[in-house]
């Protein structure tokens, strides 16, 4: 989540409240089916994950997302140009 406006926000949230913003790294959980059914967030004393394992992560998710995003691109695509119904 290290957009340009993710850390900004929470190190100001974190100084109005007074309190230090702490890292907790990234951690492993259980999706279950499609996010929804089975879904379990891992324990907060859950050890980060070694860095490589985590890009190796955050590259997955990304592709995911990308792929979801051409996938409904070219169904609306299709739509489209297939002409009124």
């Amino acid at each position: 989540m290290k957009l340009r406006f993710f850390p900004k926000v929470a190190a100001d949230i974190a100084a109005r409240a007074g309190v230090a913003l702490i890292d907790l790294g990234t951690v492993e959980g259980d999706g279950g089916v499609l996010g929804l059914w089975g879904a379990h967030a891992p324990d907060w004393a859950a050890a980060p994950l070694p860095p490589e394992k985590a890009r190796k992560m955050w590259r997955t998710a990304r592709t995911t997302g990308v792929l979801s995003v051409v996938a409904i691109v070219i169904a609306v695509l299709v739509r489209l140009l297939s002409g009124p119904h």
